[in-house]
C-alpha cells in the first residue's frame, strides 16, 4: 500500500513538472484572425492570450452587471430598428471591461463590417484591444487608421502616446507625418 502511494505521488509530480516545462518553454503562438474581419492582424504580432485584466476584473458586481448588459444588447441586435453599429461597439466595450479580448475583437469586427469608412471609433477601440493583448504592430495600424478616417485630436493624441510607449524610435518620423496629414485635411475642409 505504501509503495502504491509513492508511485502515485511520483506520477503526479512528473505530470506537474512536464506540464510546467511545456507551459514555460512554449513559444508565443502567432495571432490568427479567428473571425473574418476588415481589420487584419499584423503577421509579425505574437500573443499568449486574448484575455487580459479588464477594468471590472476585480469587481464581481460590475462583472455581473456587464454580463447582464451584454445579454440585453444581444437581444437588441435582433431588432431591425436598432443601430447595429452602435450595439456592436457597446457589446465590444462590455467585453473590454471583462478582459475578454476574443469576444471584443469579434464585435469590433462586426462593427467594422457595418461601417469602416466614416468613423475612427472601431479602429481606435481595436487599437486599445491590440495594445492590451500585446499585438503592438496591429495596435499601431489600428490607431493610425482611426485618425486617417477621422482626424480628431483625441485619436491623434492616443496614437502619439502609444508611439511614445511602444515605438519611441519611430515616434518623431510618425508624429511629423501625422501632423502634416492633419493640417492638410483641415485645409481641405
Amino acid at each position: 500500500m505504501q509503495r502504491y502511494k509513492i508511485v502515485i505521488i511520483i506520477s503526479v509530480i512528473v505530470v506537474l513538472l512536464v506540464g510546467y516545462f511545456v507551459f514555460v518553454n512554449k513559444e508565443k503562438a502567432p495571432i490568427v484572425n479567428t473571425y473574418p474581419s476588415i481589420f487584419v492582424i499584423n503577421d509579425s504580432d505574437k500573443i499568449n492570450s486574448w484575455n487580459f485584466v479588464g477594468a471590472y476584473s476585480d469587481n464581481l458586481e460590475l462583472q455581473n452587471k456587464s454580463r447582464k448588459e451584454i445579454e440585453e444588447l444581444l437581444l437588441k441586435l435582433n431588432d431591425e430598428k436598432q443601430n447595429k453599429f452602435n450595439l456592436n461597439i457597446e457589446i465590444a466595450n462590455r467585453y473590454h471591461f471583462l478582459g475578454d479580448g476574443e469576444k471584443e475583437f469579434y464585435y469590433l469586427s462586426k462593427a467594422l463590417e457595418i461601417d469602416s469608412t466614416n468613423t475612427g471609433l472601431p479602429y481606435h477601440n481595436m487599437g486599445n484591444l491590440m495594445d492590451k493583448i500585446g499585438a503592438y504592430n496591429s495596435a499601431k495600424d489600428a490607431y493610425r487608421k482611426s485618425f486617417d478616417i477621422q482626424p480628431l485630436d483625441f485619436y491623434i493624441d492616443t496614437y502619439i502616446e502609444f508611439m511614445k510607449q511602444r515605438f519611441p524610435q519611430e515616434l518623431e518620423e510618425e508624429v511629423l507625418k501625422a501632423k502634416k496629414e492633419v493640417e492638410e485635411s483641415k485645409t481641405k475642409i
